[in-house]
């Protein structure tokens, strides 16, 4: 459940997400988590690659694959 805390709380401040997104502690379930991400993600109106390319870079820097 943590990374799910921790990708919500990365969208905080991204542009097309919204302002309204703000960060939390934890989630109830993980199915409430999930629907908070998705929907948030919908938001992006197809500009996923702004979006992606930090959590990509991220990634990298740890040495997961994309």
């Amino acid at each position: 459940m943590d990374r799910f805390v921790t990708v919500w709380n990365s969208f905080a401040g991204v542009a097309g997400l919204g302002a309204d997104l703000k960060p939390v502690k934890k989630f109830e379930n993980r199915d409430k988590a999930v629907a908070r991400i998705w929907k948030a993600l919908q938001r992006l109106n197809g500009d996923t690659e702004s979006f992606l390319r930090p959590l990509r870079m991220c990634r990298r820097r740890r040495g997961v694959a994309s």
